[in-house]
Parts: C-alpha cells; sequence; structure tokens
C-alpha cells in the first residue's frame, strides 16, 4: 500500500501543473498525517487512491499562500518572461542551416514623465 502510494504520485498529472511538486508535497503531508490518525483509531483507508478532493484543497491551499505572499510583496507570482527566438522562426525552414537559438530576457523599460513648465 504504501508503495503504491508513492508510485501513484510520482505519476499523477499534478506534477506537470504550476506548483504541481508543492502541491503534492502537501498532499502527502496531509493525507499521510490522516491515515496514522485514522488507523489509530482501527480504520485505515487505502492510500494508494488519490484522494482528488483532498488534492484540490492543497492546489487550493498553495494558491492561497502564493497569493498572501503576492500581496505582502514578497513574491512575485509570474516572473518576466524569457522570449525564445530561432533562426528559422525569424527566416523560415532553411533545411541546408543549422538552426541557431537566441534568447532575449525582457527588461524592464524606463518611465519618464516630463515634468510641465
Amino acid at each position: 500500500m504504501f508503495a503504491q502510494f508513492f508510485a501513484n504520485m510520482e505519476m499523477h498529472p499534478e506534477l506537470r501543473k504550476t506548483n504541481g511538486e508543492r502541491t503534492m508535497a502537501l498532499y502527502q503531508a496531509e493525507t499521510r498525517l490522516s491515515w496514522y490518525k485514522e488507523n489509530e483509531k482501527g480504520a485505515p483507508f487505502d492510500l494508494a487512491v488519490i484522494m482528488e478532493e483532498t488534492l484540490n484543497e492543497c492546489r487550493n491551499e498553495i494558491r492561497s499562500q502564493d497569493h498572501a505572499k503576492a500581496l505582502k510583496g514578497s513574491y512575485c507570482l509570474t516572473p518576466l518572461p524569457e522570449l525564445i527566438l530561432t533562426i528559422q522562426q525569424l527566416l523560415g525552414p532553411r533545411p541546408e542551416q543549422s538552426i541557431e537559438v537566441f534568447q532575449i530576457q525582457a527588461q524592464p523599460v524606463p518611465f519618464h514623465v516630463p515634468s510641465q513648465s
């Protein structure tokens, strides 16, 4: 049961989503604690079954944490995007040429308000 629990977590599509690793880590902690409490009562549940309701609650908790951090100004939810351009994208397909990759980082643009005189 325990091995299947971790195998199912490793294969779950949640891991491919934004904050998926954090969500699954919280899910593992919450589920493990619940299982031990239920086991002490003599009614353990099957850990191998991923409980989608609990997973949704964990996902919402992670989002709430991110939202709270963003409101405090200590965390940026969406970093500046990087723009990847290739010669092929710029010039069209040319099979005889190798494709070079250029990486362009988005830079903040200074904003200047002219003084009124």
